[in-house]
């Protein structure tokens, strides 16, 4: 990368993949050879995120302002959909090809403030299920085979409170549940005595 690092992902190895300020998600090869005198390790693929101009700013244009993938991540049961979380609240979605340069879908009006974390949710071989929060205080569940700002996500779990643009989400291996953290304590009104909320997916999502 160019820029500040804000994600890495491992996909199906010896991939793994990175999201930067410099407004791209890029895949490397951990057995590929270096190159230059520097000994670089070169990246295989430069997946470019796009603002509503349809342009990717890049550069340090992030830290001013500019859109650039804040977190990424990649479907666990064949690594063939990778999607990034955008500083502007979309969420835009990238399908293996021979060669990528535009995301296949933008889901623009995501979330109304910066996108946290993304994770796809694993049911055998299948990963269509995906889930994204945002400092909007939300989290949502979106099913990949009908992305749209226009059909919206199939569940949304509001007032969950976000104040960390690094706040994650994490999946449980049978695809189930889904756990958030919040910034509340434990034993304090806010906190309920817990600092974790989860919730169970239904087998229909």
């Amino acid at each position: 990368e160019i820029a500040e690092v804000t994600g890495v992902q491992t996909c199906a190895l010896p991939i793994w993949m990175t999201s930067s300020l410099d407004g791209t998600v890029r895949l490397w090869d951990i057995n590929a050879s270096p190159v230059g005198m520097d000994q670089v390790l070169p990246s295989v693929h430069v997946l470019k995120c796009l603002d509503r101009r349809n342009v990717c700013v890049g550069g340090a244009s992030g830290k001013d302002g500019g859109l650039y993938p804040a977190c990424c991540a990649y479907a666990p049961s064949d690594a063939k959909r990778m999607v990034a979380g955008c500083s502007d609240g979309s969420v835009q979605v990238f399908n293996e090809k021979a060669r990528y340069q535009k995301p296949d879908r933008i889901l623009r009006t995501a979330h109304r403030d910066k996108v946290t974390d993304v994770c796809f949710v694993n049911r055998g071989t299948e990963s269509n299920t995906l889930v994204t929060r945002g400092l909007d205080d939300t989290m949502k569940v979106w099913d990949c085979r009908m992305l749209s700002d226009a059909k919206g996500p199939v569940k949304s779990f509001m007032d969950l409170k976000c104040d960390n643009d690094k706040a994650g989400l994490c999946c449980s291996p049978d695809g189930r549940y889904v756990v958030a953290g919040t910034p509340y304590q434990k034993n304090t009104p806010m906190g309920n005595a817990t600092d974790r909320k989860s919730t169970r997916l239904n087998s229909s999502h």
